[in-house]
C-alpha cells in the first residue's frame, strides 16, 4: 500500500467501490413476477370428441395453452427488457412472429447483440 494514501482516503475508497457495486446490481436485469395463465384447468378436462377419442377441449384444438405462454413470454421480454410498447406497433414486430410460426427452423437462435448492430446492420 502507498504511504501516502490516508486511512480516510481508504475509507472513501472502499465506500465508492461499493456504492459503485449496488448500483451495478441495481442495474442488473431482474424477473419480473406475472400471472400465470389461467389454462391450466383445462388442461385436466376429461371431455372427449364425438367418437370418445381425439381433441379434449376447444382450448387443446386451438393450441390456446401455447398462446398463453408465448405471450407470458412475451411481455416479459417487454418489460425485462425495457422495450416500449410502440415496438408492437412496428410492421416488422408482427412479420417476425409470423415468419417464425410458419417457419420452424431446427435449432436457430436469435441474432446476438453484436451481429445485430454490426454485421446484420444495413
Amino acid at each position: 500500500m502507498c504511504v501516502m494514501v490516508k486511512t480516510h482516503n481508504i475509507r472513501d475508497m472502499v465506500k465508492e467501490m461499493e456504492q459503485a457495486k449496488m448500483r451495478l446490481k441495481a442495474s442488473m436485469p431482474r424477473d419480473v413476477t406475472l400471472p400465470i395463465s389461467s389454462t391450466s384447468s383445462v388442461a385436466g378436462g376429461s371431455a372427449s370428441g364425438p367418437e370418445g377419442g381425439g381433441v379434449n377441449t376447444m382450448d387443446q384444438a386451438f393450441n390456446k395453452e401455447e398462446k398463453d405462454e408465448l405471450d407470458c413470454i412475451n411481455v416479459r421480454m417487454f418489460y425485462t427488457g425495457g422495450l416500449s410498447f410502440n415496438l408492437t406497433r412496428n410492421s416488422w414486430y408482427t412479420k417476425v412472429f409470423k415468419f417464425s410460426a410458419n417457419n420452424p427452423i431446427a435449432d436457430y437462435k436469435p441474432p446476438s447483440y453484436n451481429s445485430l448492430r454490426t454485421s446484420l446492420a444495413t
